[in-house]
């Protein structure tokens, strides 16, 4: 069936004579037609509080934009589209109050002041709506996200906000919890296949699946297959339903959104590619493909139409209900020959109502307080689960904490001045809190949850929002008693002392030896060297006077020759002497016999002899002495370096001694130490972990006596309201055949055959639906 047909079906309604007597079924009929004819492909999230259906619009949207608490949170309709990369209003949020006005807000922090119930913006009562928009999908298709206040919501009207928005959108997205598919989400489901044909069933959490119990993924969408077959298909229940896709939001939302480094809170920073491994494990992308595909497909259109279909055949379906039980009414009197007897059968049937009335109210009364029994034993097994929780992560929190004694000493000035007792009072108080308000949204959606059941055909009911009084319960710790233990060890430490000085004295000893020893083996190089150098230079002196003896040669002979020789003398003349006066003597010239020897070439030879003996023999003692002089600067310096190594030995042993014992008197010491500081380090933890059990022990008892007065409080309410509305419908049916027996055959005649007019109309539209 098209869209133009589908319109054809909605006018043929509008015309219809009894369709124009109900405002509701009118606004109804206008939903579908304004759903059918939208640009926007709308998808609702539905699911239990603690089914993590805001985180997992977080990870949708690639940012922790929605409180995503265990809380119930959301407290007014969020609507997130997708938007194109380029479009003005990406990654702004808009504000609408019931008022008209609206606001505007450019950063996306702000938006957990719009979306919660427990903001200080009173958002039930103030605002009506929030739209988001970013781009969270590979496609500028528009795509809204709803995220709904659910079925069990805290807030006034949270149950008709909705269902009227369910009768709106053209698909819901179902997030289950860990527990996965529970009775409740059946009875939910029940009253959303009136409105929707399509519904996504996600299984939340597989993070925390424990695989060493068996539990997996492909087990948990098999369960839940199971039941769904069991509890709709087998019941004549026909959904277009996609495979059930288990998932974590919270590992995709991490992988996401750099600003969150940790996956836990204990858990280590991630790293882009662990980032990226998170995503591939997660298991979103089988829900962002399943989202792709329909919109690429154009399966999203036949979605469109068919949740339309469901809802005509829903609303069509009723209507034919109600006018073939009050049409077979009229039938049977307007068969009765006579108005008396048409008066007495009508008044037998409400004497038979009355007569039925105690029997049945009292069966609805026992139906509530059967309810409330097992929903009490859940919300009572929730608390105790809930402060073992509590318990177990402060536990965690004071080990990690406090790993070692200087941890106790330091707490303080870690913990913004805050002392142990006083920390873990405030985080006690803190946790408490939290669960108190956790408690107060599970008894509303519980008790909510039990009148809705009691009345689950009612077409309008008013729940009335549970108050409480109660006041918060507050805790507190004095500080852990540490204990007075002696962590001084004066005289351990003295001895040790003593022994260090001694080592370093040793060591300064040591030390100044080996710089000794290192001159005293450079002084050996160095007379070394020189005693090379003398014997080179011996060598050569050695050789150049052996080579100069050798020159010498042997000691000359002697030898004697005679040469012929002429010589002058002087001769005087005699006489007076006048004429050797005058002339002066005269000279004659004789030739004689000259006698020549070698002794001047002995007497050399004889003195370069000695002389070159005389070097030899003195360079030989210079170097004989020189050698003696060097051999006993060596011997002397040999024997300092023997003395030096006896030295360095005792020393080295006395140090290896000293360090030896330094160490083990250390290590005592510190075993000594740690032994102490461990016994205070656990008597504090020890103390420190019985005050917070005993606290939280005992803000468990006062948690379950205030259940179990909010449930003695209420649940009389509830049975007041079931039993108002079953009055009402029954006062209704008797006012109906009251007006029958007042009225005329041909009044009755008249609203027969209109009924029965409508009543074949409306057959052939459910047939044209359902074709």
């Amino acid at each position: 069936m098209d869209k133009n047909e589908i319109e054809k079906i909605i006018t043929q309604l509008r015309n219809n004579s009894t369709v124009k007597k109900s405002k509701q079924i009118l606004a109804d009929i206008q939903n579908i037609d304004s759903r059918l004819n939208e640009d926007v492909f709308k998808l609702a999230v539905v699911g239990e509080f603690s089914s993590g259906k805001s985180t997992f619009i977080n990870a949708i949207i690639g940012m922790d934009l929605l409180s995503h608490s265990t809380e119930e949170t959301t407290a007014t309709l969020t609507y997130i589209t997708n938007v194109n990369a380029k479009d003005d209003r990406i990654n702004t949020c808009k504000v609408n109050y019931r008022s008209g006005k609206s606001i505007i807000l450019k950063d996306l922090s702000c938006l957990s002041d719009y979306t919660t119930a427990q903001s200080e913006n009173n958002v039930a009562a103030e605002i009506s709506s929030v739209e988001i928009y970013v781009n969270f999908i590979n496609s500028d298709y528009p795509i809204m996200i709803i995220d709904t206040p659910g079925l069990n919501g805290v807030a006034d009207d949270h149950r008709e906000i909705t269902l009227e928005e369910i009768k709106k959108v053209h698909a819901c997205i179902y997030v289950l919890p860990l527990k996965g598919i529970s009775k409740t989400d059946i009875d939910f489901i029940y009253i959303i296949q009136q409105y929707q044909n399509k519904i996504i069933f996600l299984q939340n959490f597989k993070d925390a699946l424990n695989a060493y119990e068996g539990e997996t993924p492909e087990g948990k969408i098999e369960q839940i297959e199971d039941i769904l077959k069991k509890e709709l298909y087998d019941n004549g229940i026909k959904l277009d339903i996609e495979k059930p896709i288990c998932l974590s939001a919270l590992m995709a939302l991490v992988s996401k959104d750099k600003r969150i480094e940790r996956l836990y809170s204990d858990s280590p920073l991630l790293s882009d590619e662990e980032r990226k491994l998170l995503y591939d494990n997660s298991g979103f992308i089988d829900f962002e493909y399943t989202l792709i595909k329909m919109i690429e497909s154009g399966e999203y259109k036949k979605t469109i139409i068919s949740s339309s279909l469901r809802a005509l055949e829903q609303i069509v379906s009723e209507l034919i209900k109600e006018l073939t039980d009050e049409t077979a009414e009229m039938k049977v009197l307007m068969q009765t020959d006579s108005k008396n007897k048409q008066n007495y059968i009508l008044q037998n049937r409400i004497d038979n109502y009355k007569e039925k009335m105690s029997s049945e109210k009292k069966r609805l009364e026992n139906f509530v307080l059967a309810r409330k029994s097992d929903e009490f034993s859940l919300c009572k097994a929730f608390v105790k689960d809930s402060i073992d929780d509590i318990i177990d992560r402060i536990y965690a929190d004071v080990d990690d904490a406090l790993n070692q004694y200087e941890d106790i000493k330091s707490f303080s000035s870690r913990h913004s001045k805050m002392e142990i007792g006083e920390y873990y009072a405030d985080k006690c108080n803190k946790e408490i809190k939290n669960l108190k308000n956790n408690l107060d949204s599970t008894i509303r959606e519980v008790l909510q949850r039990i009148y809705t059941l009691s009345i689950l055909q009612a077409k309008k009911y008013t729940s009335k929002k549970v108050k409480s009084n109660q006041k918060q319960i507050e805790i507190s710790f004095s500080d852990p008693n540490i204990g007075k233990i002696d962590l001084d060890f004066n005289s351990e430490k003295q001895k040790i002392q003593k022994k260090q000085n001694e080592l370093s004295y040793n060591r300064i000893e040591l030390k100044n030896i080996k710089n000794n020893k290192d001159d005293n083996e450079n002084k050996l190089k160095d007379l070394e060297k020189i005693k090379n150098r003398e014997d080179e230079r011996h060598g050569l002196e050695a050789r150049n006077i052996e080579n100069s003896i050798n020159a010498l040669g042997s000691r000359p002979l002697r030898r004697v020759w005679y040469t012929s020789e002429t010589r002058t003398k002087t001769v005087y003349r005699g006489g007076i002497g006048f004429l050797d006066w005058l002339c002066g003597p005269k000279t004659e010239t004789e030739t004689y016999s000259k006698e020549h020897n070698n002794d001047d070439e002995i007497r050399n030879w004889d003195r370069e002899n000695a002389n070159l003996i005389d070097l030899k023999m003195n360079e030989n003692e210079k170097h004989k002495n020189l050698q003696r002089e060097n051999t006993r600067k060596i011997e002397s310096l040999k024997r300092i370096k023997a003395v030096n190594a006896a030295q360095t030995e005792k020393i080295e042993k006395e140090i290896h001694r000293l360090s030896k014992e330094i160490q083990e008197d250390k290590n005592g010491l510190a075993f000594l130490e740690n032994n102490a500081k461990r016994e205070l380090l656990n008597n504090a933890k020890k103390e420190l972990k019985e005050l917070i059990e005993k606290k939280c022990s005992d803000s468990c008892d006062l948690l379950i006596d205030y259940l179990s007065k909010m449930f003695e409080n209420n649940i009389p309410k509830i049975i007041d309201l079931t039993l108002d509305f079953y009055d009402k419908v029954i006062a209704s049916k008797i006012e109906m055949l009251n007006e029958f027996i007042e009225g005329n055959e041909k009044e009755l005649f008249t609203k027969y055959n209109s009924n029965d007019k409508d009543l074949k109309e409306l057959n052939l539209i459910l047939q044209k639906i359902t074709k």
